[in-house]
């Protein structure tokens, strides 16, 4: 049996020799002539471990997956028990599956049920069945695209003895008919001569045209980009502003326009003041942002509004309230540029608390100053 194994392995090798190397998972209907190796286990039988032959037959999917039906050929198994010599038979039903990689060898899983017929050769037509469940890895060298050498380890639980058996096989698997599961290869059509025009129809042969969208009738330089195409420096094009004249750092939309507010925004100014004064000692900062907000849109109207707690006389309260929104209100004017047109400040006094006046945290959050913002809701197109 080694004999005829060696004599398998240089045919197939020779081959090899002359065949493309297989290099893609292929489909088809498989056969796996297979000699091997059986190590019975536990004490029950006591069988002699003997060499047996197994034919398997199968279908390997356009996928990783494969089955395959494997009959163990008239195996033979002697007892140390005195119990006499055994022919085994062995049919199995088994599910394989290959991890795919990039060179010839492709390892697999394998797993499966059958059944074995242990049959005494003694005459006396005495015989053991017994099912099992195995699983175990194998791997497979591809010599060609219809052949590859195959070997495989596997451990057998034996249902009925309970009892595992342990088996090493190796032998040829050869594919017959199927596919290749690569896609096949897509020849790219020569791409047509170019042909140099004048797409957007602006005066610019295409091949030499930097902006190739420009639109109707627009003045373009040497290039065909758009002469002075953005003279209020908002970022639209002046051949889509419907806006041209918008201010700057002001947001606008797709067409250039101011982006306008359709909710009023109440924006909370921690602005600290020296005591019983309107003069500014911190909070600067948030005026500032205020009056970023403001540039952002520029169509909206701020009302400052100052407020104090309820210590002093309700007269006092009024008049410095008043003083500390008109402090706020001159900021933004003089240091930021803000159009008084658009500022207005309110002095409210004690007269509207956000909190209560017993406590001390209370009365600092009543001494406070906010600036509403005005939404204009509907858009103004200049």
């Amino acid at each position: 049996m080694k004999k005829s194994l060696s004599r398998a392995v240089a045919l197939s090798v020779a081959i090899a020799a002359s065949t493309s190397v297989y290099a893609e998972e292929r489909s088809g209907f498989t056969v796996s002539p297979m000699v091997g190796y059986t190590l019975y286990g536990g004490d029950v039988d006591d069988f002699e471990n003997d060499p047996n032959g197994t034919i398997a037959v199968g279908y390997k999917f356009d996928s990783p997956w494969a089955v395959e039906l494997a009959y163990l050929v008239r195996g033979h198994a002697g007892s140390d028990a005195g119990r006499g010599n055994f022919d085994v038979d062995q049919i199995r039903l088994d599910g394989l599956y290959h991890f795919v990689t990039d060179s010839n060898w492709r390892p697999y899983a394998a797993f499966g049920i059958g059944e074995s017929e242990f049959e005494s050769n003694d005459g006396r037509g005495n015989s053991i069945d017994e099912a099992f469940l195995n699983g175990g890895f194998g791997v497979n060298y591809i010599l060609s695209d219809w052949l590859s050498l195959r070997g495989d380890a596997r451990a057998f639980q034996n249902l009925d003895s309970d009892t595992t058996d342990f088996a090493i096989n190796v032998g040829l698997n050869f594919l017959f008919g199927g596919g290749s599961s690569a896609p096949a290869p897509v020849v790219a059509e020569p791409e047509p001569e170019p042909v140099d025009g004048d797409s957007d129809q602006d005066g610019v042969l295409d091949s030499v045209d930097a902006c190739p969208f420009t639109a109707a009738g627009v003045s373009v330089d040497a290039t065909g980009c758009e002469i002075n195409n953005d003279l209020d420096g908002d970022g639209v094009l002046n051949s889509v502003d419907k806006c041209p004249d918008t201010q700057a750092g002001a947001k606008v939309d797709e067409v250039g326009c101011y982006i306008v507010l359709k909710d009023n925004v109440t924006i909370q100014l921690n602005v600290k003041f020296a005591n019983n004064s309107d003069q500014i000692v911190s909070g600067s900062d948030q005026i500032r942002d205020l009056a970023n907000f403001m540039k952002e849109h520029p169509l909206t109207k701020v009302v400052v509004e100052g407020h104090t707690d309820s210590r002093g006389s309700e007269a006092y309260n009024q008049s410095l309230s008043q003083k500390r929104a008109v402090s706020v209100a001159n900021t933004l004017s003089s240091n930021y540029g803000i159009q008084k047109s658009r500022v207005t400040a309110i002095g409210y006094g004690e007269s509207n608390p956000v909190a209560s006046n017993d406590t001390a945290e209370g009365r600092a959050e009543n001494r406070r100053v906010t600036g509403v913002v005005s939404a204009t809701v509907e858009r103004v197109v200049k």
